[in-house]
């Protein structure tokens, strides 16, 4: 049965799920652009996760629906925060852009033990569909102010930096993924990482894990790699 929590993140109030058992691992699980909690792969990562004895917490961004990198870095800090007395092991998971916010996090937050992105968003520029790119760009047209965008831009420069994350580090990605391109995205990911990492690409999966089948081969190749760690 999943426990309701409600955390503050500044004047934000983060509504998540959470599973827990007798694990003292916890996968924090965070969606990517315009998802949230409720997303099919999310709860079936939580729930899949959580029958192989792990305990999972999953929640929406404040600013879900918007591209705010800035406020939902903030927002998983505060995550990871809260929990940091309750569990000796933090694991971020992140799907699409969720996967950069998890990985700048993994960086500014020493209490994250690992990380482990699935079909990352990682380069903004690069190997993006045009639809996708498209829903981005009209995100950060929807800014008010210019301002705001150069925010978000300074901030994303100055803090995803690779070469800076510490913990290990597993990179999955789908043959089947018809959003991003893991040349330009995972891959480059990958090969920009100096901290004990791995990378796995599953043939079947699509970008969103959209059927149990994909969720289930994903957790599987998750259990096995926390094995070797």
């Amino acid at each position: 049965m999943e426990q309701k929590i409600i955390i503050n993140s500044k004047k934000q109030k983060l509504i998540g799920l959470l599973r827990k058992n007798e694990s003292q691992t916890l996968f924090i699980i965070c969606h990517g652009f315009q998802g949230s909690k409720d997303d099919y792969c999310i709860k079936e990562l939580a729930l899949k996760l959580y029958l192989k004895n792990y305990s999972t917490f999953r929640f929406s961004f404040s600013e879900h629906g918007e591209f705010n990198i800035v406020q939902e870095v903030e927002d998983l800090n505060a995550v990871v925060n809260y929990f940091t007395q309750q569990f000796t092991s933090i694991i971020l998971v992140g799907g699409s852009l969720g996967a950069l916010i998890t990985s700048i996090t993994a960086i500014k937050n020493n209490k994250v033990s690992k990380l482990i992105t699935i079909n990352g968003f990682f380069y903004p520029f690069f190997g993006i569909a045009w639809r996708y790119y498209r829903l981005i760009l009209i995100a950060l047209l929807s800014f008010p102010f210019l301002k705001t965008i150069r925010n978000i831009s300074r901030f994303y420069f100055d803090n995803f930096k690779p070469n800076k994350i510490k913990v290990p580090t597993l990179i999955i990605y789908g043959n089947q993924d018809r959003i991003l391109n893991p040349n330009h995205q995972s891959r480059k990911f990958f090969s920009n990482l100096i901290t004990a990492k791995e990378i796995k690409q599953i043939d079947s999966i699509d970008h969103d894990l959209s059927k149990k089948e994909y969720v289930q081969v994903t957790v599987e190749e998750i259990v096995k790699w926390l094995n070797k760690y």
